[in-house]
């Protein structure tokens, strides 16, 4: 199968298996263009492949608005900009599909993950706090 990335002789293949994949890859193909423009992980491009949604650009660009640089990955206004990005992303995704309930719990881990953080922050240091608060929107 040459469409497939898998070489032969690393998984050798029956000849069921090979039907059930050219089965799944048809219906993939068929499919694709079903999908809408902001899926929970990915979105199609324009060679029908998928790109991620939280790109390692997007990344740089989170963390050198909030951060000191774009290698300040570890700063607390930081990994809580990045939270709010993903929290809002997934929150858009549950409105359009709302029985995703593995979603549904990755978004209520998040944000205990970014409430966690903002804790830790209003303790060290509440000017830092009142910032990011006031730059991301977040209430309170």
């Amino acid at each position: 199968m040459a469409g497939l990335d898998i070489p032969e002789q690393v998984v050798p293949l029956k000849t069921a298996d090979l039907a059930i994949i050219s089965t799944l890859k048809n219906k993939y193909e068929k499919n694709i263009g079903q999908f809408e423009e902001c899926c929970y992980f990915c979105t199609p491009n324009s060679r029908n492949k998928f790109t991620m949604y939280l790109s390692v650009e997007k990344k740089k660009e989170i963390f050198t608005k909030y951060g000191k640089d774009d290698q300040d990955t570890g700063s607390a206004e930081g990994q809580i900009a990045l939270f709010t990005y993903r929290i809002k992303h997934l929150t858009e995704h549950l409105k359009r599909n709302k029985k995703d309930v593995f979603t549904q719990r990755s978004l209520v881990r998040m944000v205990g993950k970014r409430r966690k953080l903002l804790d830790y922050l209003k303790e060290k240091d509440i000017e830092r706090y009142r910032a990011i608060i006031k730059q991301l929107g977040l209430r309170k």
